[in-house]
């Protein structure tokens, strides 16, 4: 059985199976929702300025002043 799987329960897509045993090889552990390591992907790629416009790291953009 995959991580992850789904069936019909009652009328209800329930999660019948446990998560995966190495989420840190997956995206998503059910088809829906990010794995901690995907998360960190996304929010690292965010920190690091690959989404803004010129290419801006967060601790750049964002410094505190004192």
């Amino acid at each position: 059985m995959r991580c992850g799987w789904t069936k019909m329960v009652n009328g209800t897509k329930t999660v019948i199976a446990k998560s995966c045993e190495d989420p840190s090889s997956r995206i998503m552990w059910d088809g829906l929702h990010f794995t901690e390591v995907a998360n960190r992907w996304i929010y690292n790629q965010i920190a690091d300025g690959a989404y803004s416009d010129p290419p801006i790291p967060l601790k750049t953009a964002c410094h505190r002043m004192i």
